[in-house]
């Protein structure tokens, strides 16, 4: 299955009708629930604040000491202070993603 790319300028565009706005919403819920994962097109956010942000988040995974990795990695849920859902998380053994070959900037 392919990752979603949505269409999200109806919310941006003030002329935009109450049915594009909902249309876009339940293509962003379907993606949620059927893939958990989408990409978001015209979104508004300028190009180099994107750029800005994955250059820093490179750096981070590439540059950062298991200390500070830990320091940011998931807690479980089960010790009180976590929700066993956001944080880093090491994967090893795996080969790259296609979102992470070649991507230097």
């Amino acid at each position: 299955m392919a990752l979603p790319i949505i269409d999200f300028s109806p919310f941006l565009n003030p002329s935009s009708k109450a049915g594009a706005k909902r249309a876009t919403a339940l293509e962003i819920d379907r993606a949620c629930r059927d893939v958990g994962f989408f990409y978001l097109s015209n979104h508004g956010i300028d190009a180099e604040i994107t750029q800005n942000m994955l250059h820093t988040a490179r750096t981070f995974f590439e540059n950062a000491s298991p200390e500070e990795k830990n320091g940011l990695s998931i807690k479980d849920a089960g010790d009180g202070i976590g929700d066993s859902a956001r944080g880093f998380q090491r994967v090893e053994g795996g080969a790259k993603g296609a979102h992470e070959v070649g991507c230097r900037t």
